[in-house]
């Protein structure tokens, strides 16, 4: 291993999990450029300390998200069982949206290796449950935001475009966690339908029949309602103001963001407590959001 400094990735005394990353990352880049050596073989010698480390750095809410990312991404190319489990068990701690979809992909990616890595189903359904959950209070936040609000520039709208964007990214986050459980291409195929801007309505009930066929009873039933347009309607829904308490109460900093504007633009002004409280946050992100919000109450009146 003449030239790659594998040792040092594993001492004790290590600095910052950024820097254990980088370290690992740029040995990784080094082995694959030569075919003599072999580090992953070395790596999984020592997985059980990686895996410790990165279970730290992954469950530390004070750690930074480029480390999370790096992690997860050690994950990624070790792709042993064992992370295969730490990435299923991290999914229920983690609030981190965007970074949840990240450790979704990865998982996505080490099963179409084909390595016959076992994905715990139960964890994966209890997961598709809680994201349809959060799916419905999107659609609910959006829905009720563009009734409310009269958007006559819908483009020009950065609230209206941030849940969107989450409501896409939410949409992602089910259907590649189904891909997980059944044939990845059917699961694709129907994801690629619905997420189409202006679907065609057969072709929209082509794919939703597809998944009928696809899914189990128990996911069926707790999707297909949220996707087809008709009992969307017909199911009972939060009402707008329990969607924004469930926002701020979020440990994701975009559904906190959406809340605090929603707040501004909606005037739901019995939230002003919750919207003072947020400009004390120690997120930095957060906290200046909440300053616009507070100087927008004050011009708007």
């Amino acid at each position: 291993l003449e030239g790659v400094n594998v040792q040092h990735i594993f001492q004790e005394n290590s600095s910052h999990p950024d820097d254990f990353f980088d370290r690992y990352l740029n040995d990784l880049l080094k082995a694959k450029q030569d075919p003599n050596l072999d580090l992953k073989t070395l790596l999984q010698e020592k997985e059980k300390e990686v895996l410790l480390k990165i279970s730290e750095c992954i469950n530390d809410p004070r750690e930074k998200v480029s480390a999370k990312r790096k992690g997860i991404l050690v994950l990624t190319t070790l792709a042993t069982q064992g992370a295969v489990d730490l990435l299923l068990n991290s999914l229920a701690s983690l609030g981190n949206q965007p970074l949840r979809l990240e450790l979704i992909r990865a998982l996505n990616k080490i099963r179409a290796k084909g390595e016959r890595r076992e994905f715990s189903p139960w964890i994966i359904k209890k997961e598709v449950i809680g994201e349809v959950r959060i799916y419905k209070s999107i659609l609910t936040a959006l829905k009720e935001y563009k009734q409310r609000k009269l958007v006559s520039k819908p483009d020009e709208d950065y609230l209206l475009a941030t849940l969107q964007a989450i409501q896409e990214e939410s949409l992602e986050r089910i259907f590649r966690l189904l891909g997980l459980l059944y044939d990845s291409d059917i699961v694709h195929i129907i994801y690629d339908r619905l997420a189409e801007l202006d679907l065609n309505k057969h072709v929209k009930a082509n794919a939703l029949e597809l998944l009928q066929n696809v899914l189990e009873p128990e996911l069926c039933r707790a999707l297909y309602p949220v996707l087809d347009d008709a009992q969307w309607v017909e199911m009972r829904k939060k009402s707008l103001e329990e969607v924004v308490r469930e926002f701020f109460e979020s440990q994701d900093q975009w559904l906190v963001i959406c809340a605090i504007f929603m707040v501004v633009e909606l005037r739901l002004d019995h939230f002003r407590s919750q919207l003072e409280g947020m400009g004390h946050s120690q997120i930095p992100v957060i906290r200046e959001a909440a300053e616009i919000a507070l100087l927008k109450t004050v011009l708007k009146k």
